[in-house]
């Protein structure tokens, strides 16, 4: 159950009283304001008294009264109008009319004869969609006095709302974690001051909310967290100052679409004298990705010539040792190229070269290739 006043707390009750007397000796009038008291005025002999005081609507109350028409709970004050002459001796049979700006009055308007006493009653109904007060007023016809009741509404607590914001994508920033800003400020509470959540005391953050894995990801209406590369399924669960509470779910995917870096380096990468003899090559392979891991793997070494072409030697398997797709990094070529000597035709026998491709792979699937050469000149002095 929740307390709520509609407006400020109570002040007591204020009283405004504007008494008119007539004056019959002289025919003047004097006009005054009186004193306030608790729920009640009096000013020249004239008094308004309400009982209670302060108006409570507890619609928490299971025996609270309900208007079958509206369906609003509502209560019932007792009002008291006494009236008394110059020399305070009740004044009987005067007409008394009682006016309320909110709610309504028993006597619906119609005036109210003071008894013996000098006591006018009436009753006034004031509903739950009052405002945060009610004045109330009682003429004789010649004085007047008028009372400020305060307004305290009881309301049964309502639940808030959560709102996790909108599912999100983001580029992987790093291996070690990609910056997201979560956002809850769309969590909203019925109870809370107008455009505001303030009724919300707390917002948490979950990442496998409900399972024997969860983890607290930290509190806050925004909060700045870490997330590595995938699918993040994370949950907002928001508390009201008595304890209700709420859930909503954002999903947040890191996805990495970018490809590795990738290069390398060959040694050696020119090979002379081409007298047929095998040797060996070194890839030195480089690689790096922005999210993770990467896999090296050989993809092909190929010569520019036949294995065994015109005038090359006669030797055949010209590369060996290759192991292609995977992380091959040593390898023979032979020091050989095709075409006669001395060179008759340049253009025709530019020399060989040995082409020799490497691929990177990250995680998410994402390639890049590099490529190199070794060239085995036709000569130095035409050094293709």
């Amino acid at each position: 159950m929740k307390n709520r006043l509609n407006m400020l707390p109570i002040l007591g009750v204020l009283a405004l009283a504007l008494a008119v007397g007539l004056l019959a000796s002289c025919g003047g009038s004097n006009n005054s304001v009186s004193d306030n008291v608790l729920g009640a005025n009096e000013e020249d002999g004239f008094t308004l008294v309400a009982d209670p005081a302060e108006i409570i609507i507890d619609t928490t109350d299971p025996a609270a009264m309900v208007d079958p028409g509206s369906g609003l709970v509502f209560v019932e004050i007792g009002l008291t109008a006494n009236a008394l002459d110059e020399v305070e001796v009740p004044q009987a049979n005067l007409e008394v009319v009682f006016a309320t700006d909110s709610g309504t009055v028993l006597s619906d308007g119609n005036p109210v004869l003071t008894d013996a006493e000098g006591n006018a009653m009436d009753t006034l109904t004031v509903f739950e969609d009052a405002p945060a007060q009610v004045e109330v007023t009682a003429s004789d016809g010649t004085r007047i006095e008028s009372i400020l009741l305060d307004v305290t509404l009881i309301l049964p607590n309502r639940p808030p709302v959560a709102d996790a914001g909108a599912d999100v994508s983001g580029e992987c920033g790093s291996a070690e974690g990609t910056p997201v800003t979560l956002d809850g400020s769309g969590s909203t509470d019925p109870d809370s001051t107008e455009g505001t959540n303030d009724d919300i005391v707390t917002f948490e953050w979950f990442e496998y909310f409900g399972a024997p894995e969860q983890v607290s990801l930290g509190e806050g209406m925004m909060l700045d967290v870490s997330l590595l590369l995938g699918t993040h399924v994370i949950t907002l669960q928001v508390t009201d100052s008595e304890g209700e509470t709420a859930t909503d779910e954002v999903t947040v995917e890191i996805v990495d679409t970018t490809p590795p870096t990738l290069s390398f380096v060959l040694d050696p990468d020119l090979l002379w004298p081409p007298n047929h003899t095998l040797h060996e090559v070194y890839a030195d392979v480089q690689a790096s990705d922005t999210c993770g891991d990467v896999t090296i793997a050989l993809v092909s070494v190929t010569s520019s010539q036949p294995d065994n072409g015109l005038g090359d030697g006669d030797t055949v398997d010209d590369i060996q040792g290759v192991d292609a797709g995977t992380a091959d990094f040593w390898f023979m070529l032979r020091a050989e190229r095709q075409g006669p000597y001395p060179v008759e035709h340049p253009d025709m026998y530019p020399g060989r070269t040995y082409s020799v491709v490497y691929s990177a792979m990250d995680g998410s699937g994402n390639m890049a290739e590099a490529g190199g050469i070794v060239r085995v000149p036709h000569d130095m002095g035409h050094d293709e």
